[in-house]
């Protein structure tokens, strides 16, 4: 696990980068395919365009968030490749979908 975090923090179990070059500069010693962006939204926000492949949980619910992962859906850079049956859990609609970088 590699961690970004602006202040140098040291993180358990975890290397730790303060800069997006230092982060690019470790990456270049793993396989594109063993690398994962987990979020917070400023996270997503900086790396996003990096990415090929978003694979993005689809909550339908009103939980008076104010922040979101982008809608891949409104961005022409995007396609949705797959997407899973409906599935209900308890009140939520949820859906996993696949998307690529055109």
């Amino acid at each position: 696990n590699i961690v970004l975090d602006h202040t140098g923090e040291k993180h358990p179990n975890a290397l730790t980068v303060s800069t997006l070059d230092g982060l690019f500069d470790l990456l270049k010693n793993y396989d594109d395919n063993d690398i994962f962006v987990i979020g917070g939204a400023s996270v997503y926000k900086l790396l996003l365009d990096n990415c090929q492949t978003a694979y993005v949980t689809k909550v339908q619910a009103n939980g008076n968030a104010d922040l979101f992962f982008p809608n891949l859906d409104q961005n022409e850079s995007w396609r949705l490749c797959e997407k899973s049956q409906d599935i209900v859990d308890g009140d939520y609609l949820i859906n996993f979908c696949v998307y690529k970088k055109s």
